[in-house]
């Protein structure tokens, strides 16, 4: 006993099995073959799986007019030789010859999943409050709701658009919508960033690193190119080096477009300062510089200024 399968066209599931006997096995569209496939590119007989003399199986071409095609391969066969793992294509089928004593892998651990809401529900909170503290300690104004609800009202709508987009993706590749996780997957990697944003302001404070607070876009870059892989992998788990290689190059041109725009920006007009926050002094842990150091540097910017000047007269 032998069995032909049909693959999905990412070569890895099975759509369907087709139980037959001993060679001749003839596969078409025609209802008098052994496998009939509903493909109009492939022929009434298209091909016939038979033994070879040495006892293995083969595909031999009835002339059809597309032919036999090995995998991925471009080019037309006329005979191919078969065995549990070779894959062939017909028209836009792909098909496979196992036999009954084929090993299987071992049975998975059923383990029910726990739903993701409240996992979104505490991330959608977590990201508010950073959120909302983040404005409250930049706030210089009096106490207004309405401008904090007004700040988070655009992420929202962005959350919206993107949740939205790859749920309807997952479905129409997977057909399964996967709301649950491509809504987690964002707000992760959101939290992920707010936490990181303000880890990178307070360093930048503590010990006066200015680049810390005026490279950040690294950090969302990053994490944004991390979202999408994970996205990826709820669309084709097994195509993890495809959907890394996708992460990695979209991360890069996200850094190397940024960088390029900042730089051109600080070209035309003064660099604004790179203080994210300031925090209460007692949290500053760089050593305080002396006066002298500061009127120093005065001093030679003043020179550096006059000496332009007296070029620019002459």
């Amino acid at each position: 006993m032998m069995w032909v399968e049909i693959l999905s066209r990412h070569h890895h599931d099975v759509t369907a099995r087709h139980r037959v006997g001993d060679a001749p096995i003839r596969i078409g569209r025609g209802y008098d073959n052994d496998v009939v496939l509903d493909d109009p590119f492939v022929a009434a007989h298209h091909l016939q799986l038979q033994r070879t003399p040495e006892g293995g199986w083969e595909a031999v071409d009835l002339g059809s007019v597309n032919g036999i095609r090995s995998d991925r391969g471009k080019a037309r066969l006329d005979r191919v030789a078969l065995d549990d793992e070779r894959i062939i294509r017909i028209g836009h089928t792909l098909l496979r010859l196992r036999s009954a004593a084929h090993p299987v892998a071992a049975e998975r651990v059923d383990t029910r999943q726990l739903p993701l809401w409240p996992a979104a529900i505490l991330l959608l909170a977590a990201i508010v409050g950073i959120e909302l503290t983040s404005d409250w300690l930049g706030e210089t104004n009096d106490f207004q709701l309405t401008n904090y609800l007004a700040a988070l009202e655009p992420m929202g709508e962005l959350a919206v658009l993107w949740i939205g987009l790859w749920t309807i993706l997952c479905r129409v590749f997977t057909g399964q919508a996967r709301f649950e996780r491509h809504l987690v997957i964002p707000l992760a990697g959101v939290l992920a960033y707010s936490v990181t944003d303000e880890i990178l302001k307070f360093l930048g404070f503590a010990f006066s690193w200015p680049t810390l607070t005026g490279n950040e876009y690294i950090a969302l870059c990053v994490l944004a190119g991390l979202v999408i892989f994970g996205h990826l992998q709820q669309i084709a788990p097994r195509r993890w080096r495809v959907s890394g290689s996708v992460m990695v190059g979209l991360t890069v041109l996200a850094v190397f477009a940024e960088a390029l725009s900042i730089n051109e920006a600080r070209r035309n007009v003064d660099p604004p300062p790179l203080q994210g926050r300031f925090y209460p002094p007692a949290l500053r842990l760089a050593a305080p510089q002396p006066d002298s150091r500061y009127f120093g540097e005065v001093a030679r910017l003043r020179d550096k200024l006059s000496a332009g000047r007296k070029d620019g007269d002459r």
